[in-house]
């Protein structure tokens, strides 16, 4: 099995368009595979720094999708990455990593794993 930490803050968004739906299709697209599929087959967790659902929703939220919350947060997450390209997000999550595939970035992805970026929208290179 390969073990992928799926980055998307808009995937933990309380908001259900743009890269908020694109990131859940895609993760369902990767997590209802059928046996045989993909092998070795996918073990995905989501994983994002921030969350904008609230109380009751995150909890039901995370124990349907497996969403992991980075400790460091909204704030610094991208502080510590961008500057210091630490703590990796490997170490921030539970189980093994073997591969960190990112849906959107607005700020590099701190690993020392294989890193995949999905680029969804090739607006920003053809209109600058």
């Amino acid at each position: 099995m390969i073990n992928v930490a799926y980055f998307s803050n808009q995937f933990a968004d309380a908001q259900g368009f743009g890269i908020s739906r694109y990131a859940r299709e895609l993760h369902r697209a990767l997590t209802t595979r059928k046996p045989g599929d993909i092998d070795p087959p996918l073990g995905v967790t989501p994983v994002a720094a921030w969350s904008s659902l609230g109380g009751d929703k995150l909890s039901a939220y995370q124990r349907a999708t497996g969403l992991e919350l980075l400790p460091l947060g909204r704030r610094l997450t991208p502080v510590a990455w961008t500057f210091f390209d630490a703590p990796p997000l490997e170490k921030l999550v539970p189980g093994p990593v073997d591969l960190v595939h990112a849906a959107s970035l607005g700020y590099p992805v701190s690993t020392r794993k294989p890193l995949v970026v999905t680029v969804h929208d090739l607006g920003p290179l053809t209109q600058p």
